[in-house]
């Protein structure tokens, strides 16, 4: 065949006259010595529903060795078409097979020869991974992740998510590894003294984006049908992770009255060692699940000092990628711009399986908390849910907080107001319709029609798909104003789109609400429900003028509150005098939405402040996850040693009754343990007592035993026991940093050597330590010199005076610390200047920077002007002084 390049082409969608129907694929694959190369073959059947002198499929990054087209005549036959020219569509990512002669109607048979090459770089396409096993000795994984649009790196196909077909799938590789697919394996035979061919059964249905290629030498459990590929020394955590995954298994095949079973005969769970840039936590290919490594099985959490550091459980990974083999892979978006019809279904099922099976672990709460405010956040190019995804670049972007958990916040709206039975059947409904076919929005909104009665809330006059195109096809977050006419009853509500969002025009949703007020405080009961369909309306409530009222009970829909300040005085009044009184999922959207309304200018920073405080009386963790970003926000705009001395007294009495009641050893939901350690800094922060005296007596009790503490309170043991060590501990925590061969400890290690040390003296010898150190080696040098860049060293209030005396009273100090790292002294100390004094001060250490390493004197003070006070900050120190000053009085 003649291999041409094509660098224009019309349309990045694949013409609608070929269809395939069945892919015969085999590969012969090197991967256990990590050779980078790779050829297959490919039989695809199509049919030509019209006329044609051409077939267009993808392909990229393949070297075509050869390609034949054949007519299957009404025998069964193969005619070859002759002349066949092949050229490369390079803009679209396709390969363009035409002939002189007209090719019918009917079933033809593509073959083609190829090349290609494994990825190293990225877990995309066909790619290799290489890890240690417990010897040393090293090992490879050859693996494939074809979403959304890498089977066409792979094999040419037809890689649209639409074209669905059956597979036949057979892998050439060593026999030291064995070959993994979508289904089990019916054959592994001799193909030579070293190689095997693996032959696996054909599969059902399906997309190109969900096969998976795989070959290893992995340790493997088998609990029933359910198998996990793990590395050997995780095959014992791998036990409760499959009998999870078939607990969320047979909840769905009840749920939807589809057993996963008549479709798949297995369910794998392949977890990758991989060190390099995954972009993927894991992948849902049918019958077989893709994770990397940490993702099937949790791994230790290092927390920061922030109680940053947190990832998403392993459970919920697996509750969303089970989810995944109904919602995408038994029916499955016609195309990119209807993502949200399997992203945001698995996103939403991964928390309501799991709220099933596991029910005291509050995972539908998780979600109104955690999942619905990061699809309301809008910063920078928001977009609607659906957008047109006419390139990769786009296709790319629709995999974003919009399709996974806005679209989820909507759905969950839909089943709130409809109820679970109605949900469940309009669930089945939409399924069935479809089955091992594509869908659209339209085959979910007949779902929902087919079950509405009159007795539903839903308006009269408005279809589902309309209320769905208001949410789904306009950008942005809508907020609903509050605003109450005074004396009465009645209260005007308006909408807008939230500012952050760059796309302009009038918002009109279409926004359900509800409400429960003072003497009538029922959050448990969801209805009456009330659309908001227009820009503005009145309403009339039976709440006086004096009562709090609070909308969106239970959070069920995804909008932010903008209240008049009237109401917001009356909700905390009331939440400082009974936090209990307002639903717990409603105190933590009032501290998402007081924050968001401040950030968008709508709202005072002193109603946020205020609001804040009620934190003393709030027992919930899950709600004080949502007030952390307050706190850190109060904590970034205190200016100056003197206010920072108030923020300590008010951090401390406002955690100070949380913290008293954590208990050694509790148990904490996983989405709780980063609040529950951020509390826990907090209080040492804070000065604490009770804090810092177990931090000091867990740092201690680690320098006896001469070992490492749990990864979730190492910065804080560090940290806190650090304080008053004796010069032996100091000396110990040196070491460890050099000697430990956990690198994530080592990071941590080095944080706390730099940012805690609360003595000059020890903070020299601790810089001087770590620069010797790191100068030992340039490629560690270099890792580690981008993260001091980043610390955060204003965790000790003094930390600018104390690096102050260490650079700037000793000059020959700084000349031995060498230019590099006192740039990094005094980048740090850039970061946490905060007042006039401290900046002049810098300026002058700068000149005497540039004085030692003879360094072209030029206008310091332009490149560190004297800040000016900024209202945040000014209303803060009034805020502080306040409640300091009430606390002394009491």
């Amino acid at each position: 065949s003649d291999n041409e390049t094509v660098t224009e082409a019309a349309d990045y969608r694949l013409p609608n006259i070929t269809v395939p129907k069945h892919y015969d694929l085999k590969l012969w694959t090197n991967g256990h010595e990590g050779n980078l190369s790779y050829r297959g073959a490919v039989k695809i059947l199509v049919d030509i529903v019209e006329p044609t002198n051409q077939v267009i499929l993808h392909a990229t990054n393949l070297t075509i060795q050869q390609c034949n087209l054949f007519r299957i005549n009404e025998t069964g036959d193969r005619v070859e078409l002759k002349g066949l020219e092949v050229k490369n569509i390079v803009e679209n990512e396709q390969l363009m097979i035409s002939t002189n002669d007209l090719i019918e109607e009917g079933s033809h048979l593509l073959v083609i020869s190829f090349n290609g090459t494994v990825n190293l770089d990225y877990a995309e396409a066909i790619f290799l991974s290489s890890y240690e096993d417990e010897s040393g000795a090293g090992r490879y994984v050859l693996a494939s992740q074809f979403e959304a649009i890498e089977a066409r790196r792979a094999f040419p196909c037809f890689d649209e998510p639409a074209l669905k077909a059956t597979f036949n799938l057979s892998i050439v590789h060593h026999k030291s590894h064995e070959g993994y697919s979508n289904m089990p394996a019916v054959s592994r035979v001799p193909v030579d003294e070293d190689f095997v061919e693996t032959v696996f059964q054909q599969t059902p249905r399906m997309s190109t984006y969900l096969l998976i290629i795989c070959t290893a030498d992995l340790g493997v459990k088998t609990v029933g049908n359910q198998t996990a590929l793990v590395r050997k020394n995780l095959l014992d955590k791998a036990t409760d992770q499959l009998h999870l995954s078939q607990e969320i298994l047979d909840f769905l095949s009840k749920y939807t009255s589809l057993p996963y079973s008549d479709f798949m005969p297995k369910l794998t769970h392949l977890e990758i060692p991989f060190n390099k840039t995954a972009r993927i936590g894991a992948v849902e290919t049918w019958g077989l699940i893709l994770y990397i490594e940490k993702s099937f099985i949790d791994s230790p959490t290092y927390f920061t000092l922030n109680g940053e550091g947190s990832v998403t459980p392993a459970k919920e990974i697996i509750a969303h990628e089970v989810a995944h083999q109904w919602f995408g892979n038994l029916v499955t978006p016609q195309w990119f711009n209807h993502l949200w019809l399997k992203e945001g279904f698995a996103t939403l099922f991964q928390s309501y399986i799991l709220d099933k099976i596991r029910s005291t672990e509050r995972w539908m709460d998780k979600f109104a908390v955690d999942d619905v405010p990061r699809g309301l956040i809008d910063n920078g190019p928001a977009k609607p849910i659906s957008f047109e995804c006419n390139s990769s670049g786009n296709i790319t972007r629709q995999y974003n907080n919009w399709s996974y958990q806005k679209a989820a916040s909507v759905l969950n709206m839909f089943r709130t107001v409809l109820g679970d039975n109605k949900w469940q059947k309009v669930v089945q409904i939409y399924l069935k319709s479809r089955l091992l076919d594509s869908v659209t929005p339209k085959d979910l909104y007949s779902a929902i029609e087919s079950v509405i009665d009159e007795r539903d809330f839903f308006p009269s006059n408005i279809s589902v798909e309309e209320i769905f195109n208001s949410w789904i096809l306009q950008a942005g977050t809508p907020v609903v104003y509050v605003n109450r006419l005074e004396g009465g009853n009645k209260i005007i509500l308006f909408q807008e789109r939230q500012q952050h969002c760059t796309f302009s025009g009038t918002y009109i949703g279409m926004i359900p609400y509800n409400y429960a007020y003072e003497s009538s405080p029922n959050f448990e009961e969801i209805g009456p429900i009330h659309w908001l369909t227009t820009e503005v309306a009145q309403i009339t409530t039976n709440a006086s003028y004096d009562e709090w009222i609070v909308f969106n009970k239970g959070r069920f829909s995804p909008y932010c509150i903008m209240y008049d300040l009237h109401s917001w005085r009356l909700i905390i009044r009331a939440l400082q005098n009974n936090a209990s009184s307002i639903h717990y999922l409603n105190r933590a959207q009032l501290l998402d939405d007081a924050y968001e309304n401040n950030r968008e200018g709508r709202l005072g920073v002193n109603i946020v402040y205020d609001l804040v405080t009620y934190l003393r009386n709030e027992t919930d963790l899950l709600v004080w996850s949502r007030g952390i970003r307050i706190i850190d926000f109060m904590r970034e705009n205190v200016k100056g040693e003197d206010n920072f001395k108030l923020f300590k007294i008010f951090l401390n009495h406002l955690i100070e009754l949380i913290y008293n009641s954590f208990q050694p050893q509790m148990k904490l939901l996983p989405y709780t343990e980063s609040t529950h350690r951020w509390i826990t800094n907090m209080a040492c922060i804070g000065g604490n007592k009770h804090c810092l005296e177990a931090a000091r007596k867990a740092f201690s009790n680690a320098v006896q035993a001469n070992t490492t503490v749990d990864p979730k309170e190492m910065n804080t043991v560090y940290c806190f026991g650090l304080q008053n060590a004796t010069d032996n501990e100091f000396s110990w925590l040196l070491n460890r940093f050099r000697t430990s061969v956990d690198l994530k400890e080592q990071k941590l290690l080095l944080s706390v050597l730099f940012v805690c040390t609360d003595q000059v003296d020890r903070t020299r010898q601790a810089i001087i330590y770590i620069r010797d150190y790191l100068k030992a080696d340039e490629k560690r040098e270099t890792y580690f010199i981008s993260m001091i860049k980043t610390l955060n060293v204003a965790v000790i209030e003094d930390k600018f005076q104390q690096l102050l005396k260490i650079t700037g009273e000793d000059s020959e100090f700084m000349e031995n610390l060498g230019e590099s790292y006192a740039n990094l002294i005094l980048s740090a100390m850039s970061v946490i200047s905060k007042t006039k004094d401290e900046r002049t001060q810098l300026v002058l250490l700068i000149k005497e920077y540039k004085k030692v390493f003879k360094k072209e004197e030029k206008n310091s003070e332009s490149h560190f002007p004297a800040p000016t006070p900024t209202l945040n900050a000014l209303m803060l120190e009034d805020f502080l002084q306040k409640y300091v000053s009430k606390l002394n009085n009491q």
